[in-house]
């Protein structure tokens, strides 16, 4: 299930007491992300991920919004495929752990 809103490491941390598996994409610096949640007492941190969306490949979905779409995803391999009626766009992500 995904969430939207803050990260904050509580939410997190009960995230990780209800889940599977917990992975946080964010938009913002990658190393900044882990760092701020790093060493917050988060249950199971060695096992969440991070992963960052670069901010190239949000623009180009930015440039493309429209009130009626559809988009398909992909992800593999370290990348994201975005595609719409006609376009594609793509972006390789960056992960780290928690620790």
């Amino acid at each position: 299930m995904a969430r939207r809103g803050a990260r904050s490491p509580e939410r997190i941390h009960k995230a990780s007491k209800l889940a599977d598996e917990v992975v946080i994409y964010t938009h913002r610096d990658l190393d900044r992300v882990v760092d701020e949640l790093s060493g917050k007492g988060v249950h199971q941190a060695e096992n969440i991920r991070v992963v960052g969306v670069p901010t190239e490949l949000l623009d180009a979905l930015e440039a493309r919004l429209d009130r009626n779409m559809a988009w398909g995803l992909l992800r593999t391999e370290g990348a994201l495929y975005v595609s719409g009626e006609g376009w594609s766009v793509e972006g390789a992500l960056t992960e780290r752990r928690l620790s």
